[in-house]
């Protein structure tokens, strides 16, 4: 027994004992000294003294009941609030990090066919920087760490416009695919097919002019340039009328620069022994000339090149093979966008419900709690308060009045996913628990000095 339930059970044993011998007041005259007072007669009280006492130990054991009953109920419901629990959303975590591993997976097996490789690149890596973010989260998560949940949300929204990007060139490819695409692709890599060989042509036929041009005059260059000329711009003429649509007219474009780009440069050259012919003065063009057109027919050969691989590209994407891959790789897509998008709502969905937590129900509950123990620690301070019982009765009040501040402050702080919200409640319960024992340790006491039975108290 600790000092100081001794010391309370002392002093109200001994109160007790004081008023239940007390009596007349002693004669002034010396009396002999009196032989020792039988033990039957300390253990009696004065009636009214031992009514009340029955009646503080049948309302204590009646107080006592609701109290334990009160914490069996919210044991119970503490045990049973799981959603709210930071177990259960850890565990919630692992399963959504789980789960978006096997879309990753999906996005990896995509067809990977030459004309929908990057489009499943890009997805391959969408999805793995959003599961990158869910592990972390995964791992890191803390009760209010919203940073992690704001790197979840921009991996998703980079997800989404990636997703966009992967339809519209599905689309696209499928629209280069189409019958009439290809029909329209098919015609105009014939006619630029044709003026290629126009091209070759030209250059082969300038080659020749150029071989001979050492031995002729400056007039006799002049024509042979202007002859060239006019042959050249026929085919630029061609060229700028070239049938194009939204897939052949980047091609188209590139031929028609570079075209126009090798007529002005011929026309230079041209101009240049024209005005020779024409004015003795000025001064004759040197071989520089001819050089800066050879260099701008190599760049025209280069940029004839880069037109021929678009064209390429552009005449395998327009393929039947090609609608084949592209119609594979859209039905993959199209599977795991259902799974991406169900994996999303999901997430969503629990998100806003607080991992399943109720957060405004189990407010309301606490405050159902509060207001009932409210009531309990109103019957305890309305205990008798008979002078000799008040320090048993004070020590109860004590234990009554922490635990009810503390059901209050439960109530106004409790956030969900954070045990540590419990602890200033457990402390004083644990607290109050060890003052309602001394309380009942004391009482118990008393009722057995003085020979108080169950029956007596009506249990």
């Amino acid at each position: 027994m600790t000092s100081w339930k001794s010391y309370l059970l002392i002093l109200i044993v001994t109160s007790i004992l004081l008023v239940a011998c007390g009596g007349e007041e002693p004669a002034a005259t010396p009396e002999p000294t009196p032989s020792p007072t039988p033990v039957s007669d300390l253990t009696r009280l004065p009636p009214q003294v031992r009514e009340t006492l029955v009646e503080l130990a049948a309302r204590h054991q009646k107080i006592t009941d609701e109290w334990e009953d009160f914490h069996s109920d919210f044991d119970r419901w503490r045990e049973g609030l799981l959603e709210c629990a930071a177990t259960s959303f850890r565990v919630r975590l692992r399963q959504f990090a789980s789960d978006f591993a096997e879309i990753t997976q999906m996005s990896r097996s995509l067809p990977r066919a030459s004309n929908v490789r990057a489009m499943a690149d890009k997805l391959v890596q969408a999805a793995e920087e959003e599961e990158k973010a869910l592990r972390v989260l995964r791992d890191k998560w803390q009760p209010d760490a919203r940073e992690l949940f704001e790197a979840v949300d921009l991996q998703r929204s980079a997800a989404t416009v990636v997703q966009k990007e992967v339809e519209d060139g599905i689309l696209d490819l499928a629209e280069q695919a189409s019958s009439t695409s290809r029909a329209l692709v098919e015609g105009f890599s014939r006619v630029s097919s044709g003026l290629n060989i126009d091209w070759d042509t030209f250059h082969r036929d300038y080659d020749d002019f150029r071989s001979k041009q050492g031995g002729l005059s400056f007039p006799e260059t002049g024509a042979g340039l202007s002859e060239l000329v006019a042959q050249f711009s026929r085919i630029v003429t061609q060229i700028r009328t070239l049938p194009t649509n939204e897939l052949t007219r980047p091609v188209g474009q590139i031929l028609v620069q570079a075209a126009e780009d090798e007529e002005l440069a011929l026309r230079k050259l041209r101009d240049a022994f024209v005005k020779t012919s024409e004015a003795a003065e000025t001064a004759p063009p040197t071989r520089v000339a001819f050089e800066e057109f050879d260099a701008q027919v190599v760049n025209s050969n280069v940029r004839r090149r880069e037109a021929a691989e678009k064209l390429a590209d552009i005449v395998r994407d327009s393929s039947s093979l090609s609608e084949i891959s592209i119609g594979e790789f859209s039905q993959s897509y199209d599977e795991l966008l259902a799974v991406w998008k169900v994996f999303d709502q999901e997430y969503d969905t629990w998100l806003r419900s607080e991992g399943g937590c109720d957060r405004s129900k189990a407010i309301e509950t606490l405050s159902q709690f509060s207001l009932r123990f409210s009531q309990l620690a109103k019957d305890v301070r309305a205990l008798p308060r008979l002078e000799i019982l008040r320090p048993l009765g004070e020590v109860l009040v004590e234990a009554a009045e922490r635990e009810e501040q503390a059901v209050k402050s439960l109530r106004n702080d409790w956030h969900p996913f954070d045990a540590e919200v419990y602890r200033l409640f457990e402390q004083e319960r644990n607290a109050s628990g060890q003052l309602r024992r001394q309380v009942a340790a004391g009482l118990n006491q008393l009722l057995t000095q003085y020979n108080i039975l169950s029956e007596d108290l009506g249990r």
